[in-house]
Protein backbone atom coordinates (compact mmCIF):
# COMPACT_ATOMS: atom_id res chain seq x y z
CA UNK A 1 0.00 0.00 0.00
CA UNK A 2 1.37 3.59 -0.75
CA UNK A 3 1.78 5.69 1.87
CA UNK A 4 -0.87 8.73 2.46
CA UNK A 5 0.46 12.30 2.73
CA UNK A 6 -2.07 14.58 4.17
CA UNK A 7 -2.12 18.35 5.14
CA UNK A 8 -4.47 19.70 7.89
CA UNK A 9 -5.25 23.07 7.37
CA UNK A 10 -6.59 25.14 10.82
CA UNK A 11 -7.15 28.54 11.48
CA UNK A 12 -7.07 29.56 15.61
CA UNK A 13 -9.59 30.83 17.65
CA UNK A 14 -9.93 35.21 17.17
CA UNK A 15 -8.55 37.44 20.00
CA UNK A 16 -10.91 38.13 22.91
CA UNK A 17 -12.35 40.99 23.76
CA UNK A 18 -10.04 43.09 25.57
CA UNK A 19 -7.12 41.63 24.39
CA UNK A 20 -4.42 43.73 22.04
CA UNK A 21 -4.67 41.85 19.40
CA UNK A 22 -6.76 41.64 15.58
CA UNK A 23 -10.92 42.20 15.81
CA UNK A 24 -12.96 39.90 17.64
CA UNK A 25 -14.05 37.46 15.05
CA UNK A 26 -10.87 38.15 12.80
CA UNK A 27 -8.65 35.13 12.80
CA UNK A 28 -5.09 36.05 13.83
CA UNK A 29 -3.37 33.66 11.61
CA UNK A 30 -3.84 30.44 9.09
CA UNK A 31 -2.06 27.47 10.29
CA UNK A 32 -0.97 24.79 7.44
CA UNK A 33 0.21 21.25 8.79
CA UNK A 34 2.29 19.26 6.24
CA UNK A 35 2.12 15.79 7.28
CA UNK A 36 3.98 12.82 4.95
CA UNK A 37 6.81 13.62 2.33
CA UNK A 38 7.39 16.84 0.45
CA UNK A 39 9.09 15.45 -3.12
CA UNK A 40 8.28 15.02 -6.61
CA UNK A 41 5.01 13.00 -6.07
CA UNK A 42 3.42 15.27 -3.52
CA UNK A 43 4.78 18.60 -4.59
CA UNK A 44 1.87 19.25 -7.04
CA UNK A 45 -0.99 18.31 -4.78
CA UNK A 46 0.69 20.31 -1.84
CA UNK A 47 1.02 23.31 -4.06
CA UNK A 48 -2.84 23.46 -5.58
CA UNK A 49 -4.05 23.06 -1.90
CA UNK A 50 -1.58 25.75 -0.02
CA UNK A 51 -2.66 28.02 -3.24
CA UNK A 52 -6.06 27.36 -2.35
CA UNK A 53 -5.53 28.17 1.29
CA UNK A 54 -4.11 31.20 0.65
CA UNK A 55 -6.56 32.79 -1.61
CA UNK A 56 -8.93 33.03 1.73
CA UNK A 57 -5.40 33.67 4.65
CA UNK A 58 -4.95 36.14 6.94
CA UNK A 59 -2.18 38.22 6.97
CA UNK A 60 0.07 35.54 8.38
CA UNK A 61 0.30 31.97 7.27
CA UNK A 62 2.47 29.57 8.92
CA UNK A 63 3.33 26.41 7.68
CA UNK A 64 3.92 23.90 10.37
CA UNK A 65 6.41 21.12 9.42
CA UNK A 66 6.83 19.12 12.24
CA UNK A 67 5.32 15.88 10.68
CA UNK A 68 7.61 16.44 7.49
CA UNK A 69 9.65 13.42 7.23
CA UNK A 70 11.40 14.88 4.48
CA UNK A 71 11.91 17.57 0.86
CA UNK A 72 13.45 17.55 -1.96
CA UNK A 73 13.98 20.63 -4.04
CA UNK A 74 10.77 20.03 -5.87
CA UNK A 75 9.52 20.76 -2.10
CA UNK A 76 11.23 23.57 -1.72
CA UNK A 77 10.45 25.05 -4.94
CA UNK A 78 6.71 24.88 -3.92
CA UNK A 79 7.57 26.50 -0.42
CA UNK A 80 9.55 29.18 -2.14
CA UNK A 81 6.89 29.99 -5.22
CA UNK A 82 3.75 30.07 -2.36
CA UNK A 83 6.18 32.79 -0.05
CA UNK A 84 6.59 34.97 -3.46
CA UNK A 85 2.61 34.57 -4.08
CA UNK A 86 1.72 35.46 -0.35
CA UNK A 87 3.91 38.20 -0.27
CA UNK A 88 2.72 40.18 -3.34
CA UNK A 89 -0.86 39.43 -1.50
CA UNK A 90 0.50 41.01 1.45
CA UNK A 91 0.63 37.88 3.27
CA UNK A 92 3.59 37.44 5.91
CA UNK A 93 4.35 33.14 5.35
CA UNK A 94 6.84 31.46 8.02
CA UNK A 95 7.88 27.99 8.60
CA UNK A 96 7.20 26.67 11.69
CA UNK A 97 9.11 23.25 13.54
CA UNK A 98 10.53 21.87 10.78
CA UNK A 99 12.82 18.71 11.56
CA UNK A 100 16.47 18.79 11.26
CA UNK A 101 16.90 17.00 8.12
CA UNK A 102 14.65 20.27 6.76
CA UNK A 103 16.60 22.52 8.31
CA UNK A 104 19.69 21.24 7.26
CA UNK A 105 18.55 21.63 3.65
CA UNK A 106 17.45 24.75 4.24
CA UNK A 107 20.42 25.96 5.34
CA UNK A 108 22.58 24.55 2.90
CA UNK A 109 20.68 25.95 0.39
CA UNK A 110 20.73 29.16 2.03
CA UNK A 111 16.98 29.32 1.85
CA UNK A 112 16.89 29.31 6.00
CA UNK A 113 17.45 33.21 5.53
CA UNK A 114 14.52 34.03 2.95
CA UNK A 115 11.81 32.06 5.57
CA UNK A 116 10.69 33.59 8.72
CA UNK A 117 11.29 30.28 10.94
CA UNK A 118 9.38 29.78 14.48
CA UNK A 119 10.53 27.12 17.16
CA UNK A 120 6.74 25.91 16.91
CA UNK A 121 3.16 27.36 15.75
CA UNK A 122 2.67 29.06 19.28
CA UNK A 123 5.81 30.81 18.48
CA UNK A 124 4.15 32.53 15.26
CA UNK A 125 0.64 33.19 16.26
CA UNK A 126 -1.21 33.42 19.94
CA UNK A 127 -4.56 31.52 20.02
CA UNK A 128 -5.65 28.33 19.33
CA UNK A 129 -6.61 26.18 16.58
CA UNK A 130 -10.18 25.10 15.74
CA UNK A 131 -11.33 23.86 12.46
CA UNK A 132 -9.23 21.44 9.81
CA UNK A 133 -9.69 21.41 6.59
CA UNK A 134 -8.09 17.54 5.05
CA UNK A 135 -6.70 17.36 1.31
CA UNK A 136 -5.07 13.46 0.76
CA UNK A 137 -2.90 12.42 -2.14
CA UNK A 138 -1.43 9.26 -2.08
CA UNK A 139 1.27 8.65 -3.84
CA UNK A 140 2.32 6.11 -7.36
Amino acid sequence: MAPTYICRIASPLPSFAGSRGPLIGAPVATIIELDGEIDIFTSSAMREGLLRTMRRSTSLLICDLSRVSFCDVTGLAVLVGIQRRARAMGITMGLAAPRHRVVELLRLTGLDRGFTMYENVSAGQPGQRTGTETWMRRAS
